[in-house]
């Protein structure tokens, strides 16, 4: 029996003296321990990569035992380094992009009314959003939201609003 050369093992064999056609590399996602002469998953947030492990880059995830990381999906953010999950983007933020390292606020007239939203809906024409951080709120009878729906107005005397060509009509 000889030692297996750097990096290659076979599970079990103490002190990694076998037959020398019997080693090889540690599988996808684990790594040497020479200490233990094992194979051993590199720990969540860290994928094994050149016989080691290594972090997750932000906008990534990974879980124990993984080869690479994945992709943070629309919805989800993850900010910092080796991330074993993504986080969810809370209620009035959005994203729209793999591998994100932060989520959007909706914009004025718009709102996401649920976490891990991926898209702001655009408020209807009878409610508005100053900010974008709130749900849409409902215009006073009356009035009707303006054309970026962050506030409500009047129509103007005389007119009445059609929704079909989207302006006033006389």
């Amino acid at each position: 029996c000889e030692m297996c050369i750097r990096d290659r093992f076979i599970i079990g064999c103490p002190l990694r003296q076998i037959n020398i056609s019997s080693c090889s590399f540690c599988s996808n996602g684990t790594i040497p321990n020479s200490i233990l002469d094992l194979c051993q998953p590199c720990p969540s947030g860290y994928y094994a990569f050149n016989q080691t492990c290594l972090p997750c880059s932000k906008g990534f995830y990974s879980l124990s035992g993984s080869s690479l990381c994945s992709p943070c999906l629309p919805g989800s953010f993850s900010n910092v380094l080796a991330q074993s999950n993504c986080t969810l983007c809370p209620i009035g933020t959005y994203q729209n992009q793999l591998n994100a390292t932060h989520c959007i606020s909706c914009l004025e007239g718009t709102w996401s009314s649920y976490i891990g939203s991926f898209q702001c809906i655009q408020c209807n024409w009878f409610s508005f959003q100053k900010n974008g951080t709130g749900p849409c709120l409902p215009c006073p009878h009356g009035t009707i939201s303006s054309l970026n729906r962050k506030e409500c107005v009047f129509c103007p005397n005389g007119t009445q609003f059609d929704f079909n060509y989207q302006k006033f009509l006389e």
